[in-house]
């Protein structure tokens, strides 16, 4: 729970929006957050793995729209603070590509 808990901590610092509506609904061993408007999803996924992370795509309806991290198993706070790096990183490196090429 600690780890799940730093997990969700760590994007909400980032910025990012969790798809759970409240702590209780919260997973222990996943987390859903959105994906902001300006970032394409498959472009992130993409960016992720130039820093070794997978993370998972949404499904269905949700394509496009979130992405999700697993946090189960063999998992630590060096762990979850690498993948949390990763994330600010690669989202700072989109949204900087994004509005440089628009504008």
């Amino acid at each position: 729970r600690r780890l799940a808990q730093k997990m969700r901590d760590g994007l909400k610092l980032i910025g990012l929006k969790l798809l759970a509506k409240d702590e209780k609904s919260a997973s222990n061993t996943v987390t859903v957050f959105k994906v902001p408007p300006e970032t394409e999803e498959n472009e992130w996924v993409k960016k992720l793995a130039e820093y070794d992370m997978v993370i998972g795509r949404g499904t269905g309806e949700m394509l496009g729209h979130v992405l999700r991290v697993g946090h189960m198993g063999w998992v630590d706070d060096e762990y979850i603070d690498d993948v949390l790096a990763s994330i600010l990183v690669s989202y700072r490196e989109l949204s900087w590509q994004t509005s440089r090429c628009c504008h």
